[in-house]
C-alpha cells in the first residue's frame, strides 16, 4: 500500500459528471456501507470480510482515535463510498476509507473529493496501480509519500491454498516449492480450468521452481513472478512457462487487505 497526497487546487479534471453521489449522515452510513464493502470484498484479492465488531468501532468514531482530526464525513455512491476527515486546517482532507465496487463509482467519488470546497490537499492510502493519476489532467499531481506492507502471508498447505483462489488464465504447470523451515513444500501439478485450479502432488520435472515465501508473495497478485525471476528467486524451464505463471497469478484488481488487524 502507498500513502499519497493530491494537490486539489491544480487538479483540473477530465472526469465525467458525477451522478448518484451524496453526502450522508452516520446513521444512514451504518445502513449502506456494510453491503457496499461486502460486494467490494467479494471481488478484491486479499480483502478481508469486516465483522460486526469492526463496523461498530468504525461508526463509533471515538475522539481518541481521530488523530486530532474531525469526525468522519461520508460520501456514498450506489457502488462505493468514501469516509474522510478534515484537519484543524480545513484545507486538508484525510481519507480513512475509499471503497469502489465499479470504475464508475471510483471516478465519481474522486470527482467529489477533489471538488470539496476550500480543500488544498487530499491524503489517501491506495493500492499500487490505482487509476487516480489518469483521472486528472496532470497525472503527476498525486505524490507518493510512503509505502508500507499490508499483509505478510505464509502458506501452510500448498494444495489447499492454490485451489482456494481463482486465476486469470487457464494453464497447466508443474511447480516445485521449496520449504526449508516447515518442510511443507514439494512438487505439484497445477491445472487451471475456467479460472479454478486442481493441485496434486507429483513426481515430475518442474516447469517452475521457487521458495514458499515467493509463492506467498505472488499468491494475491500484487507481486509479479517475472520480477522474482529477474531477482533469481524463481527459476523457469523456459520463458513460456514463466509467462504463463506470471499471467495466471495476475488479478483484475489490485490486491487490498481492507482493514488492518
Amino acid at each position: 500500500m502507498s500513502r499519497s497526497t493530491v494537490d486539489s487546487r491544480s487538479s483540473a479534471r477530465t472526469l465525467p459528471p458525477a451522478t448518484g453521489v451524496r453526502l450522508i449522515e452516520s446513521a444512514e452510513a451504518t445502513e449502506l456501507l456494510p453491503d457496499i464493502y461486502h460486494r467490494w470484498q467479494q471481488q478484491t484479492a486479499g480483502a478481508q470480510p469486516k465483522p460486526p465488531i469492526r463496523w461498530e468501532r468504525f461508526f463509533a468514531d471515538r475522539e481518541n482515535r481521530r488523530g486530532g482530526l474531525t469526525a468522519l464525513f461520508f460520501v456514498v455512491h450506489p457502488d462505493g463510498y468514501v469516509a474522510y476527515r478534515r484537519g484543524q486546517n480545513p484545507s486538508r482532507v484525510v481519507v480513512e476509507e475509499f471503497i469502489a465496487v465499479t470504475d464508475d463509482a471510483y471516478a465519481a467519488l474522486w470527482q467529489i473529493l477533489v471538488g470539496v470546497d476550500l480543500v488544498d490537499t487530499i491524503e489517501v492510502r491506495q493500492a499500487r496501480d490505482e487509476a487516480l493519476p489518469f483521472l486528472l489532467t496532470n497525472n503527476r499531481l498525486p505524490k507518493v509519500t510512503a509505502h508500507h506492507d499490508a499483509l505478510w502471508g505464509r502458506i501452510m498447505h500448498v494444495e489447499a491454498a492454490l485451489e482456494a483462489r481463482t486465476y486469470a488464465l487457464d494453464t497447466s504447470l508443474i511447480i516445485a516449492v521449496r520449504d526449508p523451515f516447515l518442510d511443507a513444500g514439494g512438487t505439484y501439478s497445477l491445472t487451471v480450468t475456467d479460472g479454478r485450479a486442481t493441485c496434486t502432488r507429483v513426481e515430475s520435472e518442474p516447469d517452475i521452481e521457487l521458495d514458499i515465501d515467493v509463492l506467498a508473495s505472488i499468491y494475491f497478485g500484487t507481486h509479479r513472478a517475472r520480477l522474482f525471476a529477474a531477482a533469481n528467486r524463481l527459476t523457469a524451464r523456459n520463458d513460456a512457462s514463466l509467462h504463463a505463471l506470471d499471467l495466471t497469478f495476475g488479478t483484475a484488481r489490485p490486491a487490498v487487505m481492507g482493514w488492518g488487524f
